[in-house]
């Protein structure tokens, strides 16, 4: 694996931080999920 745990960073404050197959499965924060959205969207994964 290329991470064990991933750190989502807003504005200076840790919004979300876990493991990647946690986060990609059910981000609990808003912009966390829209993030992870967009990316899905941009490299074409779901």
């Amino acid at each position: 694996s290329v991470c064990d745990e991933i750190i989502f960073i807003e504005k200076g404050v840790i919004v979300e931080q876990g493991p990647p197959d946690v986060l990609f499965s059910c981000p609990k924060n808003p912009r966390t999920r829209e993030f992870l959205h967009k990316i899905s969207e941009l490299y074409g994964e779901s």
